[in-house]
């Protein structure tokens, strides 16, 4: 498995375009194959931040290729800002409850 975390400094702009994106995908719905746990919200310091759990960097890349980044220029109406700081690592253990 593989942990994925996005931040941005912009807290209140990218939790603004994080909701448009997120009703009009239907993220909820029709969460994306592979994902195991997906939450996003605001920072300590005025930022936000996304952090997944996957089933493979391949599902990641095929959610991001095919589903969210045609998505985010419809919706933003332009290509969106990226994330400030990116980390993307493998899993040793996930114990699920």
């Amino acid at each position: 498995m593989v942990a994925m975390r996005l931040e941005w400094d912009d807290g209140e702009r990218h939790q603004r375009d994080y909701g448009r994106v997120a009703r009009v995908m239907g993220l909820r719905e029709t969460p994306p194959d592979g994902l195991v746990v997906h939450t996003a919200g605001a920072t300590a310091d005025g930022g936000f931040r996304v952090f997944d759990v996957w089933e493979s960097r391949d599902h990641i890349e095929a959610f991001f290729a095919e589903r969210l980044m045609p998505l985010m220029g419809d919706v933003l109406g332009g290509p969106p800002q990226p994330p400030a700081r990116t980390e993307v690592y493998d899993l040793d253990v996930v114990v699920r409850t």
